[in-house]
């Protein structure tokens, strides 16, 4: 059964959330499958993140290398970037590189923020979320970062806007948990494409 699925995640098209680094932060790339076939009675698809990339460094030409070859495993159907700063060449540059996929920039104002927490929380709380949890791989050093950096993430209300951060402390970052928000957010608009077969 889980050949079935593997091979079914990479025929099915994916969504992909691109945080790019800004200062000490890493720049993490969050492939997410989607269940476009069977939508829950509120509209809700099934969510599984299959994998994460994440990238040190500031040296964006070789990122850009890594990122399109990380992706080049998934039929990608639409990558949301945040296009704040480094985030929109970014993203002009994935729209040249990547020219089959939908490259969508996502700014960090408050209230398109608080859109994107909001939609990944009702798919958290609808267990319409999941994640790998292997054995093998949460001894990897990604799945320890993704993990840590989601249960440490602190939510705040600012006014009507709802938030999501990482703790004031040292060394905590959010970039895993921005990247899956951009990732899921790209479904709340997107509806899978029908298709015409004709013999």
């Amino acid at each position: 059964t889980s050949q079935k699925l593997v091979k079914t995640w990479h025929k099915t098209p994916v969504v992909v959330g691109v945080d790019p680094a800004r200062k000490m932060d890493s720049t993490v790339v969050t492939v997410v499958w989607v269940d476009w076939d069977r939508p829950d009675e509120f509209g809700y698809y099934d969510h599984r993140v299959l994998n994460w990339l994440e990238i040190q460094g500031d040296d964006w030409e070789e990122q850009y290398f890594q990122i399109v070859n990380f992706l080049s495993n998934y039929d990608v159907m639409a990558i949301g970037v945040d296009a704040n700063g480094v985030g929109d060449a970014v993203a002009q540059r994935l729209k040249v590189l990547m020219p089959r996929a939908e490259v969508v920039g996502v700014t960090s104002s408050q209230s398109e923020q608080s859109s994107r927490f909001k939609h990944l929380q009702a798919l958290i709380q609808r267990r319409m979320l999941g994640f790998p949890a292997h054995a093998k791989t949460r001894n990897l050093r990604i799945w320890k970062r993704f993990y840590q950096q989601m249960t440490d993430a602190e939510i705040q209300y600012k006014g009507p806007n709802f938030m999501v951060s990482a703790p004031d402390e040292a060394y905590a970052h959010d970039d895993f948990v921005d990247s899956l928000a951009i990732a899921c957010s790209l479904t709340k608009e997107l509806t899978m494409p029908s298709v015409e077969v004709s013999s």
